[in-house]
């Protein structure tokens, strides 16, 4: 029965998203992927996602979660998803470098970015709009540890490097360093227990 299930609602999806890679190219993809529903996807940089990476993107596989899945890669930039990773759900952006190790889940409607899509200067934000100025936008690349477990909608922002074995609570917000093995909640997310 298990087979069957993960016949009808993984195996279509799959297909469709590893012909999608195929065809924007840049992306790599190891053993025994799964997916569930469809993917929104811009690649204009490196995608390497691991062995048995579970990537859900439908209400279908995840009731908790509102929206798609989306992956967008911005020019240059490159995302590395290890192996035996689940993705629910999320949007993922990533103008320099996303770094997600082995064994993570990330829990339903998270969001993960490594830049801040705009200018904090209004001249610049207001003046690219019209095509008059360039917004220089800040990055910085994002790390999350081996083994990690991110509830259900926390935001992940640029800076963020979050250690080994570590637990984010649902609903936080990460932008700098926490440490492994460690329980982490609130926005901003602060550690308030040892592992």
């Amino acid at each position: 029965m298990k087979f069957i299930l993960k016949f009808i609602f993984y195996m279509p999806f799959t297909i469709f998203f590893r012909v999608q890679c195929f065809l924007i190219g840049g992306i790599t993809i190891g053993k025994n992927l799964e997916v569930c529903g469809f993917i929104f996807l811009r690649n204009k940089g490196i995608i390497k996602i691991g062995n048995n990476v579970r990537i859900n993107s439908c209400r279908a596989c995840n009731p908790a979660a509102g929206g798609i899945t989306s992956i967008q890669v911005l020019k240059n930039a490159k995302i590395e998803i290890g192996n035996r990773v689940g993705i629910s759900n999320c949007a993922i952006t990533c103008a320099e470098h996303i770094q997600i190790g082995n064994d993570v889940n990330i829990g339903a409607d998270t969001i993960i970015s490594d830049t801040d899509f705009h200018s904090l200067n209004v001249d610049e934000r207001i003046g690219r709009r019209f095509g008059q100025t360039k917004e220089t936008v800040k990055t910085k690349p994002i790390k999350i540890g081996n083994e990690c477990f991110l509830g259900m909608r926390t935001v992940v922002l640029k800076g963020a490097d979050i250690g080994a074995r570590t637990v984010i609570g649902a609903s936080s917000l990460v932008t700098s360093k926490i440490d492994r093995d460690s329980i982490a909640v609130g926005i901003p997310c602060k550690v308030i227990k040892s592992l």
